[in-house]
């Protein structure tokens, strides 16, 4: 047995967030996702937020899991790029989503990364131990996945899914050894209006003596909140609900 377990750490911004699917987005990486359309879900700033961040760096430092540095980037399907370059015996996952999606046209996305990393260490006889942090709100049986093919089934059933509090109760600091982390901020599905708390979560990140790197090639994509904007369609929201329902109740008063 080693030392210590050499354990790799991928965080997804959205692990923060409530069910980001109870309010039927639809969500995919092209550049409407990221920015525009945002605007046209301006009724969600009130809900859609990030919790549990703030004591984060904090709890993973108490159970000896803090990393030397975090490389962050916009998605997920990158940290197969990241893996690829390092060598681990253990991954904690960090997010609400289980990327295990089936490989299509031969591309690695933010849907099937992780089926790109296991399928690719089991060739070479170096499979991971796989841990699958999820929200509290969340549990195995209502993650977005849909097992569909056996041998993404198979992988499924060797992934050990737990809470934060479960992991921090199960893990035993003294073999970690954690060298490697990342982070994507998975601009689109979690909105704008949350980047400034992004930013705080990083610049927390930097208190507990972490470097923060960036790939050169793949920056977080630049948007702007604008929030007089955002009021503005915000009330024009309001204004048609409101002549909706005066609407509604005058024609119920006249069958009466």
């Amino acid at each position: 047995m080693p030392e210590y377990i050499n354990t790799h750490i991928s965080i997804d911004w959205d692990f923060f967030f409530p069910n980001i699917h109870n309010y039927d987005l639809g969500c995919k990486e092209v550049l409407m996702f990221f920015d525009e359309i945002w605007y046209a879900r301006v009724h969600l700033q009130d809900e859609l937020n990030p919790s549990g961040h703030k004591t984060f760096w904090g709890r993973l430092a108490t159970i000896g899991m803090l990393p030397p540095n975090i490389i962050v980037t916009e998605s997920h399907a990158l940290d197969y790029m990241v893996q690829g370059m390092i060598d681990y015996d253990r991954l904690i996952i960090f997010d609400q989503h289980l990327d295990l999606y089936p490989i299509k046209e031969d591309s690695v996305t933010c849907e099937n990364w992780l089926l790109w990393v296991l399928r690719e260490r089991e060739r070479k006889g170096k499979l991971p131990e796989v841990i699958v942090v999820i929200p509290n709100w969340a549990n195995p049986g209502n993650l977005d996945f849909n097992l569909c093919d056996d041998s993404i089934l198979e992988h499924y059933n060797k992934i050990k899914f737990m809470h934060f509090g479960e992991l921090e109760r199960s893990i035993d600091s003294f073999k970690q050894k954690v060298q490697t982390s990342f982070l994507c901020r998975s601009g689109a599905w979690c909105p704008p209006w949350t980047d400034k708390e992004f930013a705080w979560f990083l610049d927390n990140a930097r208190r507990y003596l972490i470097g923060i790197d960036e790939i050169p090639e793949t920056p977080l994509f630049k948007r702007e909140w604008d929030e007089s904007r955002a009021k503005e369609i915000l009330d024009q929201i309001k204004k048609v609900q409101l002549d909706a329902h005066k609407k509604f109740y005058k024609r119920l008063n006249r069958r009466h």
